[in-house]
């Protein structure tokens, strides 16, 4: 009975901790909070970084430039190296129509994850064009960026700030799908899609908040 008693204290304890934390900030401060975070995303640029897998492509060419491969082997690592580049062209295929077809929140660059260190360090010429091919005219014109990152799965997308950490509330971090293995082998497509819709949604939300409170 005491055992029973104390662990019910210890919930109790646990729901009033988490009723004060959830007050922590009044209803204006909340406001104040979302608009000051949708000002930024409004000076900022969306930077999806694009999953390229080039360290498994480097490795393939490397072992295909070998002299004294047998015809089997190279057979089989030029199968290997088509499957991979056409991996990667379907994905971005698949990203850069859903943000054409569901996100106008704001303007979106892509960058291949190969060349994000560079990005980092102040190289501008680096952002892919509808062709999949970097292209030097395509420009963020400001330091600020936000991040579009993916999780333990490439379909599954994270928005975060620009040293990988996810954003303060309000700001959407990612969609949480029911059954979300599932989802992703029955349609790819579908599964990648709704989240950028979902992403479009909450961006355009906090957007029209800040545009609604400068009013």
């Amino acid at each position: 009975m005491k055992f029973i008693n104390y662990t019910f204290l210890s919930l109790i304890v646990f729901l009033l901790s988490s009723c004060s934390r959830s007050s922590l900030y009044s209803g204006d401060e909340k406001s104040m909070l979302a608009a000051e975070q949708a000002a930024k995303m409004e000076n900022s640029c969306l930077v999806f970084r694009v999953p390229v897998q080039a360290g498994k492509i480097r490795y393939l060419k490397n072992a295909l430039s070998n002299s004294q491969l047998t015809p089997a082997k190279t057979t089989s690592l030029k199968s290997q190296l088509a499957s991979t580049i056409k991996t990667n062209n379907d994905y971005y295929a698949l990203i850069r129509s859903g943000f054409t077809a569901h996100f106008d929140a704001t303007q979106v660059y892509f960058v291949p994850d190969s060349l994000f260190k560079a990005f980092e360090g102040g190289k501008k010429d680096v952002f892919l064009n509808e062709n999949n091919q970097v292209d030097p005219t395509i420009q963020c014109l400001t330091d600020e960026y936000f991040l579009m990152i993916q999780s333990e799965h490439a379909e599954q997308f994270l928005l975060v700030n620009k040293n990988g950490n996810r954003l303060d509330s309000p700001f959407p971090y990612k969609k949480n799908t029911f059954l979300p293995g599932f989802k992703r082998l029955l349609s790819k497509k579908k599964y990648m899609h709704n989240q950028i819709k979902w992403f479009n949604e909450k961006l355009i939300d906090l957007s029209f908040f800040h545009k609604k409170l400068k009013r």
